[in-house]
C-alpha cells in the first residue's frame, strides 16, 4: 500500500547515492550479504527454493522463493521473523542480537542465552588485564631501581 498521506516521511522509499550511509542503502546490503550466504551454499542448497524450505523449518508455516528474492531485494515489506530465520540459518542471529544492545546494558535473558561465549570472552579479557597489570608493575620496579 502507498503512502496516501503527504505529511509522513517514507525514508525506505527515497533513492539515495548508492554510497550514501542511508536505510534504504544498508537494507540492500543486507539483502546483498543474504543473496552471498545462499549463492555460497552447496550447489543442491543454494536455489531460492531450498533456501525457503529450510526457513519454513524456523516459521512452522511455508516460506515461498518470492519471499527470499523480495528479502535479498531489500524490500521492507517482509516480516522481522523471516530475517530471523534466515539469519539462524546463517549462525548469525546472535551476533545480530549484541548488535542490538550496542550502547545499552544487556538483559539478564541475553546474557543467559550467551553465556558460555561471554564467559570465555570474560576469562580471556581478565587475562589481557592482569597481564596488563603485571607489566604496568614490572616496569614501574625497574624504574625504581
Amino acid at each position: 500500500m502507498e503512502n496516501e498521506d503527504p505529511d509522513i516521511e517514507n525514508i525506505f522509499a527515497e533513492e539515495p547515492d548508492p554510497f550514501e550511509r542511508h536505510p534504504a542503502n544498508l537494507l540492500q546490503s543486507i539483502g546483498d550479504s543474504i543473496r552471498f550466504f545462499r549463492s555460497s551454499q552447496p550447489r543442491d542448497e543454494k536455489s531460492r527454493d531450498a533456501l525457503a524450505k529450510e526457513l519454513s523449518h524456523y516459521l512452522g508455516e511455508p516460506v515461498h522463493r518470492q519471499r527470499i528474492r523480495r528479502i535479498e531485494d531489500g524490500d521492507t515489506k517482509v516480516a522481522a521473523g523471516v530475517y530471523f530465520a534466515v539469519w539462524a540459518r546463517m549462525g548469525v542471529l546472535d551476533k545480530v542480537a549484541l548488535v542490538t544492545y550496542a550502547g545499552s546494558s544487556t538483559s539478564m535473558r541475553y546474557l543467559h542465552l550467551l553465556g558460555d561465549r561471554l564467559a570465555s570472552e570474560t576469562k580471556t579479557a581478565m587475562r589481557d588485564a592482569a597481564h596488563a597489570l603485571e607489566m604496568k608493575a614490572a616496569r614501574e620496579m625497574a624504574g625504581d631501581d
